[in-house]
């Protein structure tokens, strides 16, 4: 009854249905085999393989996840579709992996090499989406299987390089759960997990060149995490310069310009390096060299060096006007920039250097009237952005209005203390008023000299 049965292609989700609900039903072992065959060989029936699945994977009379890896290694290649249902379990993934492994430990054929291959890029698939889902802990379920160190001394003797894809997939798993735990709080655990993405990404061996870029990139914002800011950097840099090198093919490069537009736009326009960034998928962004600059620019804000992380902005913000390049890039760019030295500006301010924390401030407005006007070329002037703008320079104003009254307050000479109250009264008046459009009104304000003080930085403000 059910060989004739299994001839009628139509009826073989009701056998899977039957076998479902009735799982002790006698069904000979050639039956079940060619069942699981006529489901495997068509994706139209790989959901109903599931069914299949669930019934037969705790009989112990017979393995279906055996049943199904012969397929694959002997009869027919599964199709992605097919794998992904058996990936849906933890358990089931644990299983299938156990067989594969069987495979791997005898001599294998090519064509087992390449099923091992198009398995550990389909369990990759299914890791990236689980990722996607922030599905952080069943993630982290599938990379902590045991059975996974056997599969990688048996992929490293084959060459079989997607198993280093599994170990970057692994790292970037810990680092979202040790963010989700610092979210949390939970400090120790969080380091915990990201040492345990650096193990990971110490696995990854003879890499090609993307596996290569991505554990350097991998590794470095890890040890961000871990507030080894010194060692992100230059892991930062590294990675950096190992692509220009790469994208322009040379083996070394010069001490000094190498963050110059001419070699910004030299590697964009490289095939070696639009190839290098379609083969990465989602990893693309972690290879941008304008990502990788920003970072380094971040991991000094960081460490406290604001200044450095100016210059940094400063520099990437040129680099990006004279290239043309993406308007969200630039108003980035500016906004850093402007962050930046409102940062710099306050730590002047609670060290009282108050000649200092104004030059800052003043940078501030240089780059936040910049962005406004970008902004309004760009969005136009009713964009909602242009209100946040302008509520962050009134808090520009604010705070150098509090430099001029904490100055006068310590001032022993009666005139010059008059006079910096004068000053923080007149940009009380700009901050209600917050004049955008006549700006020389608080620049003025701002650099006018203090009597008895000398070197007062006169600010060239112009926005265009």
């Amino acid at each position: 009854m059910m060989k004739t049965l299994l001839k009628i292609k139509y009826t073989m989700p009701y056998i899977a249905y039957l076998v479902e609900k009735f799982p002790n039903m006698v069904i000979e072992k050639s039956e079940i085999s060619g069942l699981i065959e006529s489901f495997c060989k068509s994706d139209l029936h790989a959901s109903h393989l599931e069914r299949l699945i669930k019934a037969m994977a705790n009989n112990k009379d017979f393995n279906i996840f055996e049943e199904i890896v012969s397929i694959m290694m002997n009869k027919e290649d599964l199709s992605r579709e097919v794998m992904e249902v058996v990936f849906q379990n933890i358990f089931h993934i644990d299983q299938f992996l156990r067989e594969i492994k069987k495979n791997l430990q005898s001599k294998p054929s090519a064509r087992i090499i390449k099923s091992t291959r198009k398995v550990l890029e389909t369990l990759n698939g299914t890791i990236r989406q689980l990722l996607y889902s922030s599905s952080y802990f069943e993630a982290e379920k599938i990379v902590e299987l045991e059975v996974m160190n056997s599969i990688y001394n048996h992929a490293l003797e084959f060459k079989i390089e997607e198993i280093n894809d599994c170990y970057l997939y692994a790292a970037k798993v810990k680092n979202f759960r040790g963010v989700e735990e610092k979210k949390n709080k939970q400090f120790e655990i969080a380091k915990e997990l990201f040492q345990q993405a650096l193990i990971f990404l110490s696995k990854v061996k003879n890499p090609n060149t993307r596996q290569k870029l991505l554990v350097l990139s991998r590794s470095s914002y890890t040890k961000q995490l871990l507030y080894q800011h010194e060692e992100a950097f230059h892991g930062f840099e590294q990675l950096y310069k190992e692509i220009v090198k790469f994208s322009l093919s040379l083996n070394d490069l010069p001490e000094k310009g190498v963050y110059e537009a001419s070699v910004y736009s030299l590697v964009e326009k490289s095939n070696h390096y639009k190839e290098l960034l379609e083969s990465s998928l989602d990893n693309r962004k972690y290879l941008n060299i304008f990502g990788i600059r920003s970072s380094m620019a971040f991991v000094l804000e960081l460490q406290g060096n604001y200044q450095g992380a100016i210059d940094v902005y400063q520099e990437f913000y040129n680099v990006q006007h004279s290239l043309e390049n993406s308007k969200l890039r630039i108003s980035r760019s500016l906004r850093n920039i402007a962050q930046m030295n409102k940062l710099l500006g306050d730590v002047y301010l609670k060290d009282m250097q108050y000649s200092e924390a104004r030059k800052c401030y003043v940078d501030t407005l240089v780059a936040a009237g910049k962005l406004l006007n970008f902004n309004k070329k760009v969005r136009g002037s009713i964009h909602p952005m242009n209100m946040g703008i302008s509520k962050f320079i009134s808090r520009i104003l604010g705070s150098v209005r509090k430099s001029f009254l904490k100055q006068a307050k310590l001032e022993a000479d009666k005139v010059t203390k008059q006079f910096l109250f004068d000053r923080a009264d007149l940009i009380h008046n700009e901050c209600i008023k917050n004049s955008l459009y006549e700006i020389v009104r608080w620049k003025d304000t701002i650099n006018r000299k203090i009597p008895q003080y000398e070197g007062e930085k006169k600010a060239n403000i112009k926005f265009y």
